[in-house]
């Protein structure tokens, strides 16, 4: 195995664009372009940015191609559904209404 000394990119960033340079038809290719933008969710959702609005700007840009059903499940099971703080408390689920 070789190792490289130049710091490398986190795995999961390696595996999403790994995911999306094997096949556009692979089928975690919705959950790597969400993994790719995690960062950027999580820092507009501490700003108080709608889930809606969200997608509306990763999708109208490319950035996510995936249903706005399919954005949300992404950040219930990725980001909400796990603690942040030290207090261990858990954020709500966003719900299925659309607004």
């Amino acid at each position: 195995m070789q190792k490289s000394a130049a710091p490398h990119k986190p795995l999961t960033i390696r595996i999403a664009e790994k995911v999306l340079a094997d096949s556009p038809d692979h089928p975690l290719r919705h959950r790597a372009e969400f993994v790719l933008a995690l960062d950027e969710v999580k820092e507009a959702l501490k700003a108080g940015h709608s889930v809606r609005a969200i997608w509306r700007v990763l999708h109208e840009e490319g950035n996510v191609n995936c249903t706005y059903q399919a954005f949300r499940c992404s950040v219930n099971n990725l980001i909400l559904s796990r603690p942040e703080g030290p207090d261990g408390q858990r954020p709500r689920y966003v719900g299925a209404a659309m607004s």
